[in-house]
């Protein structure tokens, strides 16, 4: 059982560019779950990265999407001085529901080109979330004691009564869910490799994070409460820390 996720997003660095220019593709790679790239049609469409040294990639994210309902499929593409650009194998998502939040991964490749393409089958698919990059997987499953993010939905319940009492109806409004990503020892040589990085990155941005690959359908974006703050890795012993992160997770609808 493993818990991946995947920050880093080549889609928001080198230079970065859009099968049409001025097609609000930039929506798509800004990390907020409001602002959407409507497809211009349903030919195959793509944000590519121009970078400046070979950089690795094995993920796909996606979230905030109608491409259940518009037949959106989504994969890599590497270039290569030779035979330009090419599809990484199984890197391809299709069959998705809408709003489904996706974490998927495929065999590593590197190249100075990478690109991210979407196609649907019908007119008006638009994509709220779209990242490639590099997965980290963290060291151990989550611990005893971790509430997934599933059941730890926030609600708040309104019940509407009568001047008298009586019960007229009630509506629920869905909060997300707030959780501890936790790894209650993890290496001093991790923490400096992927731990300080993570952190850095969650102070600030979101993140897509599937806490199970057995619950693949359980993958949510994720970012740092607003007035929480990261835990420092206490250290423990001969080169161990604690780890923890606070977040607050929205799954798929």
């Amino acid at each position: 059982m493993a818990s991946v996720l995947l920050y880093d997003t080549v889609l928001r660095r080198g230079t970065v560019s859009a099968s049409v220019a001025g097609s609000g593709w930039r929506s798509a790679v800004d990390w907020r779950t409001t602002t959407y790239w409507t497809l211009p049609d349903t030919a195959v469409h793509w944000i590519a990265s121009s970078l400046a040294a070979p950089v690795t990639v094995d993920s796909i994210a996606i979230y905030r999407h109608n491409g259940g309902s518009k037949g959106l499929q989504v994969w890599a593409e590497v270039y290569d001085d030779l035979s330009g650009w090419s599809e990484v194998a199984d890197s391809r998502i299709e069959y998705v529901n809408d709003n489904q939040c996706v974490l998927h991964r495929f065999a590593p490749v590197s190249s100075q080109g990478l690109r991210l393409c979407l196609q649907a089958d019908d007119a008006g698919c638009f994509v709220g979330v779209a990242m490639l990059g590099q997965s980290v997987t963290l060291p151990y499953a989550m611990p005893a004691g971790f509430t997934p993010p599933r059941y730890a939905q926030q609600l708040d319940r309104i019940v509407n009564e009568s001047d008298g009492g009586q019960y007229i109806g009630s509506g629920l409004i869905k909060r997300g869910a707030r959780v501890e990503l936790r790894q209650p020892v993890v290496s001093s040589a991790w923490l400096r490799t992927h731990g300080e990085p993570l952190i850095r990155h969650i102070e600030r941005l979101p993140m897509v994070w599937m806490w199970s690959d057995e619950y693949p359908q359980d993958t949510c974006f994720c970012y740092l409460p607003s007035g929480d703050q990261v835990p420092e890795p206490k250290y423990r012993e001969r080169g161990w820390h604690d780890f923890a992160i606070p977040l607050q997770c929205l799954l798929s609808d």
